[in-house]
């Protein structure tokens, strides 16, 4: 199978006992995808963006936006509390439902959230079954995070194609 060089920070625990709780923590997650803005912009994209400004400036406007919610929790001391998870880790690899991890149990089924420098530096939940000592399947993640961890993924590959075109 084929993995990229990412460098990500991850945390992560085992299920066990707190189950629930990592499932309750997922589902919040669901709520931080959609927001007034974005089901704007999803429905300038279904109308193919006739009548409105471009995209990028539509994309930049929202991200403006949600940054500046963000803050604004930050000051009235609202910001989001995460559960503690007991491991951290970076991911040095990674594809697709794959991830490369040390010290894992094989067969035991893991919450994990994962740090990706994306458009909007954003943690991103999932949960993952162990196949050995150092390699997991990505089991269960939200579709609008998979998009982006798998785009993140597509575009570290590319840089390595690139950085190995340069070096021939």
């Amino acid at each position: 199978m084929k993995f990229v060089r990412i460098a990500a920070e991850i945390s992560f625990e085992e299920l066990g006992n707190k189950e629930a709780e990592f499932e309750r923590e997922f589902e919040t997650f669901s709520e931080t995808d959609s927001s007034p803005v974005d089901d704007f912009i999803q429905k300038m994209k279904a109308k193919d963006g006739k009548g409105a400004p471009d995209m990028m400036t539509i994309t930049l406007l929202s991200e403006l936006h949600k940054k500046i919610d963000d803050l604004t929790k930050l000051i009235k001391g609202e910001a989001r509390s995460f559960l503690q998870l007991s491991k951290n880790q970076i991911v040095d690899f990674a594809w697709l439902d794959s991830i490369k991890l040390k010290g894992l149990k094989p067969g035991v089924t893991y919450y994990a959230r994962i740090n990706l420098p994306l458009f909007r530096p954003r943690p991103v939940p999932f949960f993952f079954i162990a196949v050995d000592e150092e390699n997991a399947d990505i089991t269960k993640m939200w579709p609008k995070d998979k998009a982006d961890f798998d785009g993140y993924l597509m575009s570290k590959d590319r840089e390595e194609i690139a950085r190995e075109r340069a070096l021939q």
